[in-house]
């Protein structure tokens, strides 16, 4: 037979074929296999089991086996299908092991263990490597770091070994090209360095008896080591293939086997039939190629969606969405486009495929390596929100009260309360939220203490599959078994089959590769082996595809949208490496800047000759002018590769003169309510909801003024929202007030206890600090952020200026007589029944008062502390408009100091003082402040307070004309605001705009300074 006959008498010419571009690219590749298969009736199959077929992706493989599948069915001919492979499933056909070989787990672990082995010796070498990445001689190099270091030179060795080279071949490259004393001596010795580790890693796989993937099939091929029988014919479609797969195919050749190189044009290839890449690095795009009228330019990646919703809507009709592919170069245009999609009604899928990463138990066992590599609370966090986290501590926690709804609640409460760096350190008692976040950090260790630890890499398989199996078995819906049987877990199935896979190979690893690491590092391993693994899934026709750049160019839609397409993207941008600097590339054959440029170049070509052949195809282009953060981008060069003389207008075209670029702004909510009315867009209120209501804080009246509708999602008890900032580093305002408001509390229940007020400042400063001391103790964990330690210190010094005002305060007579007075609907002991106001039909009136002093045995002062860093007047807080007269109120704003009165009033409290006791950064500012104001214009705030009752009780919540909060407030998002642009820098809006900034830098004190009022 003719696979039988002798090297020498097989040789063939190759065969380079011109693909037909009127068809889509896997139906040309279809008929190229086809038209060589040898010639058969019904009766018998289509034999095409000695063919294999070569492309870059396995998105086009998947579509060939479809294509040729379906001509079978039409021919009602049976058919024996070629192997269709992608490059990193080559070597496998081909190479005849002579041990077993590494995978790509245990590849990393031996670069890892040849590191540990280098950095341990203490030697020359040691100094070397240390050298070789920038590592001090007495620093301790940690585990992360020798991580690093071993991807580093994992991701070197493929490089070089897919060029046909070793180290040493590369370090000897070096010395023949510049001599042994050349300026480029430094980069000797780094290669000189890693022919040293090369040369530790050698003997290792050696004592192991195993070989290396990529080194075996580079030695395969230079020694003609190779099994070719299998196959007579090698159909290829590659832009740019290594070095490693020309000599194969050349090889491959050489023993008769027919090489057949599919191509769409013939333009500047070489004998192999692969682009000249010197040529194609270089390769022009005239306007007649990539018209300008198929450019889009968009402001951002947020932009770029509806300029693609734009582009398809240029489509001519009928248009579907399976004929339509995306090209989106990275996560920010990606999703840009897919909201603009979903905005339209339009089903956006990613093939038939999914990331292992982007599934359940992908992004599990993601959030298993965070919570043990940075052991922060915010991991925890994020994996507890996991839903089969979720699930599973709902099912194990102490009490069915503590569900997951409330242990999620209590990490957030107790995360702002503290900021606690470490969850795994001893719980705070005292601190907001501590018991139920005691139970949930127990609940969790409890899943998870196995994995705590280091263990040799293969000892930590089985007890990472034991504690994901731990979560994703305890499903109420019935075992594992009938789980994974439902239709709707079938990726899950598929997820755990290619999670079992890295699993094995990680319990594989040569147990001379004794690496000790801790749970997160084998984590890592088993994420990295997987991170390019696709979970398929039933295939979804109806849908738009959104594909990277390398896909977009071997895609079968007949419309194909190229999105982001700037340079750095495609081309895609050059390496910064010193180990291997892109002079260097290039001399050894490496993947070079230049090739990358050849090869984007020559898809770019492709993907434009078949647009043009095809019946009613296109090629469209959407440009982005700024990335995400706002950095100008560059067009494609290939967009500006036009003819001399119509560069200018291409260049307009790419920069169309725009008026200047706003600014942002977020201080100013009139400017953004004057162009974008929040009122239509809310719903209101449905009827009959005022009566959920039944009781209001003092506070609160202000936020009904300001806006009824935002008093509602705070206050309805069906709602309660409120946003808390988890990733803050600090204390907020509001916690900050809370801590200086809490040692004063302690230091007053003190003072009260005595005969005679204090009188003595540094007493107060003494035992204010023994209070502070003792809070900080009771509610903050020992890996509290340095910034939160950095309050403590800001917190004293208040505190010592209050000891400053206090003791005048007492020498004045004033004593104090009540602290943290607080009306509930439902008080306990140490508790006041909250009154109704304005009558017994009215709304309970709830609230705290910080302090009220007495004098004598009829006067009463009701203060309120704040810790503001404007240590605002009472009159500014309450009355609207800068500088207003006590005698001629404009309007209230604020209500809190003059209910005071009517909350003392139900403990047969009668007149008495209003005021402030404001503790400012600066001491110069601190003071005890009073309302001033008489009983007239108090009598005002009474009936405003009345009216704003009989507002609520009547269910009148419209939302008020302009943004009631900050732009930068979590609650912003309810009025679709945000960080907005301001194009009317200089509006006319800008006149009317002081009462609302005012109100806004009001809100801003009032947050900092909120010690007291609310329940």
């Amino acid at each position: 037979m003719l696979h039988a006959m002798t090297e020498m008498s097989r040789t063939l010419q190759r065969a380079i074929t011109l693909l037909d571009s009127s068809r889509s690219l896997s139906d040309a590749l279809c008929e190229v296999i086809m038209a060589s298969a040898p010639q058969s009736d019904r009766t018998q199959p289509l034999d095409l089991s000695r063919t294999m077929v070569l492309v870059p992706g396995g998105r086009l493989a998947r579509a060939i086996e479809r294509g040729l599948l379906a001509r079978a069915q039409t021919a009602h001919t049976p058919m024996f299908a070629p192997t269709v492979v992608t490059p990193i499933m080559l070597a496998s056909r081909f190479v005849v092991a002579t041990a077993p070989t590494l995978g790509g787990i245990a590849t990393r672990v031996s670069w890892r263990a040849t590191i540990d082995q280098a950095l341990d010796a203490k030697d020359a070498l040691s100094k070397g490597v240390r050298d070789l990445f920038g590592i001090r001689e007495d620093a301790e190099v940690s585990s992360a770091l020798r991580e690093n270091i071993a991807k580093r030179l994992l991701r070197c060795a493929r490089e070089t070994a897919s060029a046909m080279h070793s180290f040493a071949d590369v370090a000897a490259a070096i010395t023949a090209r510049d001599g042994e004393t050349s300026t480029n001596a430094p980069l000797q010795q780094r290669w000189n360095t890693l022919v040293q580790l090369e040369a530790i890693r050698e003997k290792l796989l050696l004592r192991a008896a195993v070989v290396d993937r990529d080194e075996a099939f580079r030695d395969a091929v230079k020694t003609g080591r190779i099994a070719h029988e299998a196959f007579d014919r090698v159909v290829v479609l590659f832009a740019d293939p290594e070095p490693v797969h020309r000599a194969l195919l050349a090889l491959l050749e050489k023993r008769g086997v027919q090489i057949e190189v599919c191509v769409h044009t013939h333009e500047s290839i070489d004998g192999d039939g692969f682009p000249h890449s010197h040529i194609w690095c270089t390769h022009a795009f005239d306007s007649a190629a990539i018209p300008s009228s198929s450019i889009r330019t968009a402001q951002g990646p947020l932009d770029a969606g509806e300029k693609v919703i734009d582009a398809i809507r240029a489509i001519p009709s009928p248009r579907t969405s399976d004929s339509i592919s995306v090209m989106a170069p990275n996560d920010e245009t990606q999703q840009s486009i897919e909201r603009a999609l979903l905005v339209h009604d339009v089903r956006a899928v990613g093939g038939d495929a999914r990331a292992f990463g982007a599934t359940r138990l992908g992004t599990l066992l993601a959030r298993l390596r965070d919570l043990f590599a940075e052991g922060s609370a915010e991991s925890l966090a994020a994996f507890v929100r996991h839903p089969d986290v979720s699930r599973t501590i709902a099912l194990h926690a102490a009490a069915p009260a503590l569900d997951t709804a409330v242990l999620e609640s209590a990490l957030a409460e107790y995360r702002v309360a503290t900021r606690v760096s470490r969850w795994i350190d001893e719980v705070a008692s005292k601190a907001h939220g501590a018991k139920e976040f005691g139970e949930l950090r127990k609940v969790v260790r409890a899943r998870v203490i196995t994995l705590e630890g280091t263990k040799n890499a293969s000892d930590w398989a089985q007890l990472i599959r034991a504690v994901l199996s731990a979560f994703i078995t305890d499903a109420p819906l019935g075992t594992r078994d009938e789980l994974l049987a439902r239709r709707d877990h079938d990726e899950l199935r598929r997820s755990v089959t290619l999670l079992d896979r890295a699993l094995a190979e990680l319990a594989s690893v040569p147990e001379l590769f004794a690496t000790s690491m801790s749970s997160h590092e084998a984590i890592a391993y088993l994420l990295g082996e997987l991170a390019h693994a696709e979970v398929r899934g039933e295939s979804i026709d109806d849908g738009m595809t959104i594909v990277g750049w390398l896909d977009a160019g071997i895609s079968d839609e007949r419309h194909i949208i190229l999105a982001g397409f700037c340079d750095g993207d495609v081309p895609e941008g050059s390496s910064h490496d010193s180990l291997l600097p892109d002079e260097l590339r290039q001399t050894l054959g490496v993947l070079s800047s230049a090739r990358r440029a050849a090869r984007d170049a020559w898809i770019l070509d492709g993907m434009i000759t078949r647009a043009s052949r095809r019946a009613s195809a296109s090629l469209s282009f959407v440009v982005p002018r700024r990335t995400a953060t706002g950095d100008p981008t560059r067009p494609s060069r290939f967009l500006l590769s036009v003819a001399q003389n119509d560069l200018p207008a291409r260049v307009e075209h790419l920069f169309p003169q725009e008026q200047v670029v706003s600014a942002v702004v977020t201080r100013d909510a009139k400017r953004i309510s004057a162009r974008f009315d929040p009122t239509p867009t809310i719903a209101l209120p449905a009827a009959g909801s005022a009566g959920c209501i039944e009781s209001i804080s003092v506070t609160a009246f202000a936020t009904y003024l300001k806006c009824p509708y935002l008093f509602q999602l705070q206050s309805d008890p069906r709602l309660k929202l409120q946003s808390r900032d988890e990733q803050g580093i600090e204390l907020d305002p509001g916690a900050f007030g809370t801590l200086v408001h809490s040692a004063l509390e302690r230091w007053g229940k003190r003072e009260m206890t005595r005969a005679a007020a204090t009188t003595d400042r540094a007493t107060i400063a003494r035992e204010l600090n023994e209070a502070l001391d003792a809070l900080v103790a009771e509610n903050f964990p020992s890996s509290t952020s340095p910034a939160v330690k950095v309050q403590w210190v800001l917190a004293r010094r208040r505190l010592e200026a209050f000891a400053r005002l206090q003791a005048k305060q007492a020498a004045d007579g004033w004593k104090v007589h009540a602290v943290e007075l607080s009306f509930k609907v439902k008080p306990n002991e140490h508790q006041k029944q909250a009154p109704k106001f304005p009558d017994a039909n009215g709304l309970w009136l709830v609230g705290k008062i910080d302090r009220v002093d007495k004098r004598g045995e009829l006067e009463y002062c009701a203060w309120d502390y704040k810790t503001s860093s404007k240590a605002v007047k009472p009159k500014q807080a309450h009355l609207r408009g800068r500088g207003a007269k006590g005698d001629e109120p404009k309007q209230w704003k604020n209500l809190q100091l003059p209910l005071y009165r009517e909350l003392l009033a139900s403990m047969d409290i009668g007149a008495c003082g209003l005021g402030y006791i404001n503790l400012a950064p600066n001491a110069l500012h601190s003071s005890f402040e009073l309302l001033g104001l008489d009983d007239a214009v108090l009598q005002v705030a009474h009936e405003v307070a009345v009216s704003v009752v009989a507002s609520v009780q009547g269910g009148e919540f419209m939302p008020s004309g302009k943004l009631p909060v900050r732009t930068d407030d979590a609650f912003a998002r309810i009025w679709q605001q945000g960080m907005q642009v301001d194009d009317t820098a200089e509006s006319d809006a800008d006149a009317n705009a002081d009462n609302d900034a005012e109100d806004l830098e009001d809100e801003s004190d009032d947050l900092e300074s909120s010690t007291g009022g609310d329940e």
